[in-house]
């Protein structure tokens, strides 16, 4: 049996509406290289049944958990992974025809240890509503500015391909955080991979879902300070201090765009707790935040002006709460 190259982790809650979809998207991609895992996360609708049927004909491995959790479940598939490589994958996005051949061929050409492609948006019913290129990388030059762009790609995990060693020598792993759970274990990697490289290539499609968490305008969206805390813990607990300027931009990015969705918020009074919370911490990045570089210059000038952008346009939904109160 050949050495397995790449592992693609799989969790399953309750993914029987687009379940067949993904899956038979992943069939057609794997070979002998690689291996499938899924964790079924106690769910309660087909989703079990139709991994089986998947697994009485490929070559995958189902693990069961009861209702812990996606990030839970990452974990516990890597911990049972036998490739050099991960991807994380979700239950309700597809894998583009060709995308496991392309990455298996670089996987085997370049010694990198973190591998960034392109992706497209697609809505509930499978139609492409947008998509996410890296085309703008090449006006990073430099080192740090090359590492800040990494530090401000969104952290979808579908287009993402991780060194499984460093994970596991590192001691990375998703928190138990209800929202940021993939920024958090994207920050917490970003350090150690030295080699990293992009593709302009797309290999998945993310589909847009109404109720899914991203979409769910309550309390849990605070979890996101939870998940930032946990990766300065982590950067603190190993001597990571010199990439919190990068982590600091990072942050902006991420507090300024929950913030964009405040406006979707029915609970007026939950509205301007987050909005002061998440306000105020951007506030505190905006003034410790180093600008060395003419392209973080560059970028602090792209996030300060959302960031005013964007509390320009809250100040209709609650004026009296933002008067004031400019950084």
């Amino acid at each position: 049996m050949k050495d397995i190259i790449l592992s693609i982790i799989i969790p399953v809650y309750n993914a029987s509406a687009y379940l067949r979809e993904t899956m038979q998207s992943i069939v057609e991609n794997i070979n002998e290289r690689v291996e499938v895992i899924c964790i079924d996360d106690g769910s309660t609708d087909n989703s079990l049944k139709i991994l089986n049927e998947y697994a009485k004909k490929y070559n995958i491995m189902i693990l069961n958990q009861p209702h812990l959790g996606a990030p839970a479940a990452r974990n516990y598939g890597t911990i049972n992974a036998q490739g050099d490589y991960i991807f994380y994958f979700d239950a309700d996005d597809v894998l583009e025809r060709g995308s496991i051949e392309f990455i298996i061929s670089e996987l085997k050409r370049n010694d990198n240890d973190l591998l960034i492609f392109n992706y497209e948006i697609i809505n509930e019913r499978g139609i492409k509503v947008g998509e996410r290129n890296h085309k703008n990388h090449i006006f990073a030059k430099g080192k740090n500015s090359l590492l800040l762009y990494f530090y401000l790609i969104p952290p979808f995990p579908g287009n993402k391909i991780y060194r499984k060693s460093i994970i596991t020598n590192k001691d990375i792993t998703f928190a138990d955080v209800r929202i940021g759970q993939d920024l958090n274990f994207y920050l917490k990697y970003l350090p150690f991979s030295k080699n990293k490289k992009i593709f302009n290539f797309c290999i998945s499609k993310y589909r847009l879902l109404p109720k899914s968490i991203s979409h769910s305008y309550d309390d849990r969206v605070l979890d996101i300070v939870k998940s930032l805390e946990n990766v300065y813990d982590y950067y603190k607990k190993n001597n990571l201090e010199k990439y919190l300027n990068f982590l600091y931009f990072s942050e902006i990015g991420t507090l300024t765009f929950q913030c964009s969705k405040l406006y979707k918020y029915s609970d007026e009074i939950l509205k301007k707790s987050i909005f002061y919370e998440f306000d105020g911490l951007i506030k505190e990045r905006l003034k410790i935040i180093k600008k060395k570089s003419l392209y973080e210059k560059f970028k602090f000038f792209q996030l300060y002006t959302n960031y005013k952008k964007t509390k320009e346009d809250l100040l209709w939904g609650f004026p009296i709460l933002i008067l004031g109160i400019y950084f």
